[in-house]
């Protein structure tokens, strides 16, 4: 049996030792532009794509005919389609298998996805304040990290951390979201909700991310999600196969799978929608299944989740995954639709819940079977299994139908073999013909092999001399790293040397200003007691006076009298 298989063509090129590229002849990669200009070739598009990194250039298309290019903030731009005339490429590929660094390669956004990168939706529904626009993310031309978010408390089997701000209104419900990773995850997140929280994380050796929405009233402009430094290392393990590495539960979460919580919040409690889990094997790498039950998000690649007749808001109800992933599910509600998939090659997995009597019996997540996904590679572009080799072996037991099959394969077989046999004979006597000519032209050929022989040996010495400089550069390498962590360190000490003799000062400065302060309150104290004192001897002072002036006037009066009295006395004596 001939099986046609289709590759991918791409091509690794490394461009100024930077700058690694997969490279999609007779491709464009459309939309998600940047800009586009005139270029002096495509290794200087693809340079122009790596200055703009931090603008969040990830692809480009080139045009050979006059060196056009356009940059692109998202792998594979837009929409993925052949053009004979484009080369398009995407950059730093390599990394599409290596987690995202923290804090470098994540970003929160409070107002929509920000070009180049993948995001989770931070959303709390009962929140007025324009939550439905904010977002963590990361670069998109890395491995998903498998943040999750929840406003419905902690996402079970998962290692979460709470997120809230104390000044929210009980009714704004804050005290029951949770960001959540796989409990394998590197990354260990910590929540501050305050500067000083923020500072004695980071003294622990934590950096920050501010996570700020200036719309909220309620102090969101002192939260931050912390973490330690991570360097992002390699995943190894393999993206889940399609159908094989996937289960869906409406239990919880099944042993020996990692999974994403599906659950609409307007379902019903006695609807259990809380225990519904889209899954796949714990020892595959997140494949970046989100459920989001508000609208698709931007960046990502978004399958619409719903059912016509459940009338619990399923209409904007998506399941997305990042632009670099492989798969390319489609969603269909009825049994017959489900055949149509069957039909057209591809498997679905049941999504079921019992207990929701809106016909949640015939819904189903489909896809090609696929063996062996690769990020680098576009979704369109993956090889799938062959959907009737799996037929064939389900119906192993079907006696009467592999046989008849058989005698039709035996036949075909001989058909083919008829028309293999003419191909041999032709390709046969094309041999003969060709070993004359290579007869006749021997001597060319030694010539020839002579001097192949002579570029293998140059290519040889080349390639020895490349090993030893390599050895070098990361002899080198590793030399610097050393040097610089024993300066990090030395810089390390002698600020925290430094700190504590500030920390010693400030306390010892600060203790001297209270003593200040109490002698300064004892004084002013003591100024007023006797003030009063004061003021109590004056009023006494002026009722002494008073009286005395009283006094006073009645002798001046009394005087006055006697003087009389003796003038009265002359006058008659």
């Amino acid at each position: 049996m001939k099986i046609a298989v289709i590759l991918l063509a791409a091509l690794v090129l490394a461009i100024s030792n930077a700058i690694h590229v997969c490279v999609d002849d007779h491709t464009d990669y459309g939309g998600a532009d940047i800009r586009s200009f005139k270029s002096h070739g495509f290794n200087h598009c693809a340079q122009e794509c790596h200055k703009a990194d931090a603008q969040g250039c990830r692809s480009i298309t080139f045009r050979k005919r006059d060196n056009q290019c356009w940059l692109k903030y998202q792998p594979f731009g837009a929409v993925f389609r052949k053009n004979n005339e484009l080369t398009s490429a995407n950059m730093d590929c390599d990394s599409y298998s290596t987690l995202p660094s923290w804090p470098q390669d994540f970003k929160w956004n409070s107002a929509g996805t920000p070009r180049g990168y993948t995001c989770d939706k931070i959303w709390e529904m009962k929140d007025p304040h324009t939550w439905n626009d904010n977002f963590m993310c990361w670069r998109n031309d890395r491995a998903d990290p498998g943040l999750r978010w929840s406003m419905a408390g902690a996402i079970p089997g998962q290692k979460c951390t709470q997120i809230h701000e104390g000044a929210e209104p009980a009714s704004h419900t804050w005290k029951d979201n949770f960001l959540c990773v796989q409990n394998n995850s590197p990354y260990h997140f910590s929540w501050a909700t305050s500067n000083r929280v923020r500072d004695n994380q980071m003294r622990k050796g934590e950096k920050c991310i501010q996570w700020s929405e200036t719309a909220d009233p309620n102090t969101w402009g002192d939260n931050f999600l912390c973490n330690a430094p991570y360097h992002g290392a390699h995943v190894t393990a393999p993206l889940p196969q399609w159908p094989g590495d996937f289960k869906w539960s409406n239990a919880g979460v099944p042993k020996g799978y990692h999974c994403d919580r599906i659950w609409e919040l307007a379902e019903p409690a006695n609807h259990h929608w809380n225990d519904n889990f889209f899954c796949w094997r714990e020892n595959k790498a997140d494949p970046g299944i989100r459920f989001n039950m508000n609208g698709p998000v931007s960046n990502s690649y978004c399958v619409k989740i719903s059912e016509g007749a459940d009338p619990h808001t399923w209409n904007d109800n998506f399941l997305c995954i990042p632009p670099t992933s492989p798969y390319a599910f489609t969603w269909v509600f009825s049994g017959a639709l489900k055949d149509q998939q069957y039909k057209a090659g591809k498997t679905c997995i049941q999504w079921i819940e019992t207990a929701d009597p809106n016909t949640w019996n015939d819904n189903y997540l489909c896809h090609y079977p696929l063996a062996h996904p690769e990020r680098r590679h576009h979704r369109s572009q993956q090889i799938r299994v062959n959907p009737h080799l799996r037929t064939a072996r389900l119906q192993v037991t079907k006696y009467k139908s592999l046989i008849v099959s058989s005698k039709k394969l035996v036949v075909s077989t001989r058909k083919a073999s008829t028309t293999y046999h003419t191909q041999y004979l032709t390709a046969r006597t094309g041999y003969v013909n060709a070993h004359k000519q290579v007869a006749v032209h021997a001597t060319r050929l030694n010539t020839a092999k002579a001097a192949s022989n002579k570029a293998a040996t140059a290519a040889n010495n080349n390639r020895v001399v490349y090993a030893s400089n390599v050895k070098k550069i990361q002899a080198a390498k590793a030399a610097c790293i050393k040097r610089q962590n024993a300066a990090l360190a030395s810089a390390k000490k002698a600020h925290t040397s430094r700190q504590n003799k500030l920390d010693a000062h400030y306390k010892k400065q600060r203790q001297a200003v209270y003593t200040v302060q109490k002698s300064y309150r004892a004084a002013v104290a003591a100024q007023n007691t006797q003030l009063t004192k004061t003021n109590a001897a004056l009023t006494k002072a002026k009722a002494a006076a008073a009286a005395s002036n009283k006094a006073v006037a009645s002798y001046n009066s009394y005087v006055k009298s006697y003087n009389a009295e003796v003038a009265k006395v002359k006058h008659y004596g």
